[in-house]
């Protein structure tokens, strides 16, 4: 759940496809793209485009093809994009401007303009002091009313209620903790699990899973990776009976850890995952949904089917950061293109894999910086607002410091 880079989103790779060979393609494609090399930007944008169709491929893709004198293409695209109800402000563009005539143009433009009406269902629920926290992960105790608040920036956790304020949970740095990023409370209520990682020095990037007693915030256990020149990302985490099983989005892999055991091992997956992120599990512990930017994937953990997950709506399931289950659907903090972010609910078949309707509960609020994360309590989804994440250098620097304010948190209402 979570972007310490921040990365392109879309496409489903063949079987042969791994992480390395996607992020170059996107590279490349955003090379050709910004060169103005419309050529070799649409023969490397078709690889990736044929598999999934991502708003920001299909946007480019259509600037491109009208600018190649191909406006029919174009405005298909622009159709499929406005039917994924992906908000594209369309007259910012003045490579679309000679489209403007062209049959279609109108009622794709108007599909546009709705698509980026504001949709307010989010409340104001509290609001910290420190602007500079960069938080990533936050967790939620089903009956305390603690919320738990990880920044990247400062390598820490901040506890916050209502009657209490905020106070540390950890301290900076505590028991070796780096960036903090996912993180949950476990089913009994009394220990807080962690994803922590550094990405200061390239050549050596540290990933741990850390645990802490909630009572105290002692340490209870800490579960490094060993010494390796592979860059690693624990992102976010899921329970599951006495595992912990968590997402390692640099390295592309799922990794598990049972309680006891010295260290993760990694849970195989029969296509290779691309930056995974966030992940969720159903409350039988037998379905894992794992976002990455290709999609949604759908674990069996009981006969190991891996299933992508299909929409019988039009829908686009990249840009995933934080995914959540509730009631047979999941719940997603999701970048929707042009830098917009918005909070999605995808309801699922009895299979839980295939989505079924798509609901947009917030989109353009005005106070969204980069929103990451959330948590689920008592039918409520409290998320992150504003993250400032983009002002975070990877050497824990923050850029642009006047920008910034202290964390809010807002909740919706989940029927």
């Amino acid at each position: 759940m979570k972007h310490l880079v921040l990365l392109f989103f879309t496409c489903w790779p063949s079987l042969l496809w791994g992480q390395a060979n996607v992020i170059e393609l996107y590279q490349r494609s955003g090379q050709y793209y910004a060169s103005d090399d419309f050529a070799r930007f649409i023969s490397t944008t078709d690889s990736l485009i044929t598999q999934v169709r991502s708003p920001g491929l299909l946007l480019r893709m259509a600037v491109v093809q009208h600018r190649m004198g191909q406006d029919k293409i174009a405005i298909r695209y622009l159709k499929e994009l406005s039917n994924l109800k992906a908000c594209v402000e369309i007259d910012t563009f003045s490579a679309f401007d000679e489209l403007k005539q062209r049959k279609g143009f109108g009622r794709i433009r108007k599909t546009f303009q709705q698509n980026c009406t504001p949709i307010h269902n989010s409340q104001l629920v509290f609001q910290l002091s420190d602007p500079k926290l960069i938080p990533e992960g936050i967790a939620s105790h089903p009956t305390s009313g603690h919320f738990y608040i990880g920044s990247l920036a400062q390598n820490k956790v901040v506890k916050y209620h209502r009657e209490e304020g905020e106070q540390n949970f950890t301290e900076s740095g505590q028991d070796g903790l780096w960036s903090v990023l996912g993180m949950k409370v476990d089913p009994t209520g009394k220990e807080l699990w962690l994803c922590s990682a550094t990405g200061a020095d390239p050549a050596h990037q540290d990933a741990g899973l850390f645990g802490f007693h909630l009572e105290n915030g002692n340490l209870i256990n800490k579960v490094l990776l060993p010494e390796t020149t592979e860059p690693h990302l624990f992102n976010d985490l899921v329970f599951a009976g006495q595992k912990i099983i968590l997402t390692d989005s640099d390295a592309g892999r799922i990794y598990e850890w049972v309680r006891g055991g010295q260290t993760v091992t990694e849970l195989p997956t029969k296509t290779p995952l691309v930056y995974p992120n966030g992940i969720a599990i159903d409350l039988s512990q037998r379905f894992l949904f794992v976002a990455d930017v290709l999609g949604i994937r759908q674990i069996d953990l009981q006969t190991k089917v891996e299933k992508k997950i299909r929409s019988k709506v039009p829908a686009h399931l990249n840009g995933i950061d934080g995914l959540y289950y509730f009631n047979r659907s999941l719940i997603a903090v999701q970048n929707a293109g042009q830098g917009r972010t918005r909070i999605v609910r995808f309801y699922l078949n009895k299979k839980m894999d295939t989505i079924t309707k798509m609901e947009i509960l917030q989109s353009h609020h005005p106070a969204f910086n980069l929103p990451t994360t959330g948590t689920i309590a008592n039918g409520r989804f409290y998320y992150i607002v504003n993250s400032h994440l983009r002002n975070l250098e990877p050497d824990g620097s923050i850029l642009r410091q006047e920008e910034l304010e202290g964390t809010k948190i807002f909740k919706i209402d989940l029927q």
